[in-house]
């Protein structure tokens, strides 16, 4: 499937500041609709991240404290055109860490009980606030490495929120340079889909097992791929015309396709490097 991010395909100058964003996706803000018999209430994100926060017990609010607090933009320099994409997948990404705290704590009541555990979670929840602030610091225009910052955020995904509930993370990740605005959305891209795997794809499931590859395809062009062996699409298929992940994706000039092949759900960006 093929997303259209720009008019005749032909992406604006990333260093305009009097742009539209034609790769943000909508920010959906409903408001509370009255209670009515005929009319279920719907909420806002902002609702749903209160209530889901209230849920959360007091030996896992410190973990939740820093992963909330990795989400605020440390510096406001950079492209002006790329603040709504950031802010955006902030936000998102804030709303993804309550969904997962949550749901954690559903699978496991003893989290938190044993204070070494906690302390070692706690201590991967602060290395991973420090790898998403890190994808900030350089200039945008920068070329990086982009294998180990991946590589720290998945890994910890993985280890927070995969072992209650028995998924196991494998990574196979070749080098692949950037600019750091792109290595910023290639990193949040997985992030994003590696998130949601671990929050819908093994629903009423003991097991299960997520794949992270990045691999260069040559000297113009590499691909990220996430793959689970969860139950799929269930109730609708991704929507690949906007969201966060489709934003992020068109940020590195590329679409975010998905498919559903022999008992696996693949998730791929294959997008441009330059020729080193």
């Amino acid at each position: 499937m093929n997303v259209v991010c720009y008019p005749g395909n032909a992406a604006p100058s990333l260093y305009s500041d009097d742009l539209t964003m034609p790769w943000t996706s909508r920010l959906t803000v409903s408001r509370r609709i009255p209670d009515r018999a005929d009319r279920p209430t719907v909420r806002s994100r902002f609702e749903s991240m209160a209530l889901r926060a209230g849920n959360v017990p007091p030996e896992a609010g410190d973990l939740l404290g820093v992963l909330l607090a990795s989400t605020f933009p440390r510096h406001r320099h950079g492209c002006r055109v790329l603040r709504p994409l950031w802010t955006e997948e902030a936000m998102h990404r804030a709303y993804n860490f309550v969904r997962l705290v949550d749901t954690r704590n559903r699978r496991s009541e003893s989290i938190g009980e044993n204070p070494v555990v906690a302390q070692v979670e706690d201590a991967i929840a602060c290395e991973l606030a420090v790898c998403f602030r890190d994808l900030t610091v350089a200039g945008e225009r920068e070329v990086l490495p982009c294998s180990d910052a991946l590589r720290n955020v998945i890994t910890a995904l993985g280890a927070l929120f995969g072992g209650p509930a028995n998924i196991t993370l494998d990574a196979k990740i070749e080098e692949v340079w950037l600019p750091a605005y792109k290595r910023r959305a290639l990193v949040l891209a997985a992030s994003e889909l590696v998130s949601n795997a671990l929050m819908h794809a093994f629903r009423g499931r003991m097991a299960g097992l997520i794949e992270v590859d990045l691999a260069a395809l040559g000297p113009t062009s590499a691909c990220l791929r996430v793959a689970d062996n969860g139950r799929g699409f269930t109730n609708s298929t991704p929507n690949l015309d906007c969201g966060v992940g489709a934003g992020l994706a068109c940020l590195l000039e590329a679409d975010l396709a998905y498919d559903r092949m022999a008992g696996w759900t693949i998730a791929e960006i294959e997008f441009p490097v330059s020729e080193s």
